[in-house]
Order: C-alpha cells, then sequence, then structure tokens
C-alpha cells in the first residue's frame, strides 16, 4: 500500500480543522446578521434616520469572502 497511516491522520486533523473554522464563521456571521436587522428595526420603531450600520455588515462579507 503507497499510503501510510499517518497520510489519513493528517487529512483527518485538517477535515476536522476547516470544518471548526467554517462552523465557528457562520455563527459569527448569523450574530452579525441578526443584530444588524435588530438595530434597523430599533431604528424604524423610534423614527430615527435611518443610517446604515456598514462596520457589522463589511466584517460579514470581508470574513465570508476572505475564507
Amino acid at each position: 500500500m503507497w499510503m501510510g497511516g499517518s497520510n489519513y491522520l493528517a487529512a483527518a486533523f485538517v477535515m476536522i480543522v476547516f470544518t471548526l473554522s467554517v462552523s465557528m464563521l457562520l455563527r459569527y456571521s448569523h450574530h452579525q446578521i441578526f443584530l444588524f436587522i435588530v438595530d434597523l428595526l430599533q431604528m424604524l420603531e423610534l423614527n430615527v434616520a435611518i443610517t446604515f450600520p456598514a462596520a457589522p455588515m463589511l466584517t460579514v462579507i470581508l470574513a465570508l469572502v476572505g475564507k
């Protein structure tokens, strides 16, 4: 057999690390999108001038694109 057992362990480790990093990124982006929607609804409810909170949305977009 031309592949040793260490190659399987390395591949399993890489798959686990990649899966954990993607799941943490999606959890973070879900939280940021939720906060964005809550802020937007509060602005609509209080009849405040709507300002687009760009920082949370840009953070999510750059994190998803950079991954």
